[in-house]
């Protein structure tokens, strides 16, 4: 069944109401589709260079969106001022934003170093908006970075992204109180293209997987801060 195709009203104030057409019942489940209007309330410019993704998180303890344009990060707010403040601390362009599990922190990093010379990664204080590490990775680019799941450590691969001879590198990075250093690290005679924590181990971070183009590989941050797969 074909749903009646939407129309587009211009509001007095200047936003785009999208409205559908009546209810329509599906047949034959009899399941009915129920009209809703939808406003464009604001438009934002976001980088999409396709070497740029997940680019824009909501910070909902603060009510506001942070965001990449090249090389800035954007805290947005949402209020009725809808102002703008702006964080440049890098030269390429950012690759992806993450903020962390308690949303007191977020992190943007930069997949390559062309401009830089190295890939940088930048967490910055959700509340107060203020940087408290840059890390910059020895190696030609960054695969991935995630926030433990206490928000207390950084889970980093890079690569040396050369086929021919592959390279990854998994190390946990220390970032509080603006330290720079790695707890564990481990170097790997293939691609990684992934990585993840184990999202079932809410009060510790010792579990994670990694993902290569032919397997999973799963490990464990041993007491003596050893990375085990």
């Amino acid at each position: 069944m074909v749903l009646p195709r939407p129309h587009t009203e211009l509001l007095e104030d200047g936003g785009i109401s999208l409205k559908r057409g009546p209810k329509v019942e599906y047949t034959p489940s009899g399941y009915v589709y129920e009209q809703h209007d939808i406003v464009l309330d604001k438009v934002l410019g976001c980088t999409i260079a396709p070497k740029i993704k997940n680019n824009l998180v909501w910070d909902w303890k603060r009510g506001n969106l942070v965001y990449s344009m090249q090389n800035i990060l954007i805290f947005e707010e949402l209020n009725q001022t809808k102002t703008q403040l702006l964080k440049n601390e890098c030269n390429d362009f950012i690759y992806q934003v993450k903020m962390s599990p308690d949303q007191n922190l977020l992190l943007a990093f930069t997949k390559t170093g062309a401009l830089d010379g190295f890939p940088q990664i930048i967490v910055w204080d959700a509340r107060s908006r203020r940087k408290i590490s840059q890390i910059s990775i020895d190696d030609n680019e960054l695969v991935c970075v995630e926030f433990s799941n206490s928000s207390n450590a950084l889970l980093v691969v890079s690569t040396n992204a050369n086929e021919a001879n592959p390279r990854s590198t998994v190390a946990i990075w220390d970032f509080l109180d603006g330290r720079k250093e790695y707890l564990a690290k481990s170097v790997l005679p293939f691609l990684i293209v992934d990585a993840r924590w184990n999202p079932y181990l809410r009060t510790s971070s010792d579990e994670f997987v990694t993902i290569s183009h032919k397997k999973y590989h799963y490990w464990r941050v041993t007491e003596q801060l050893q990375m085990q797969f």
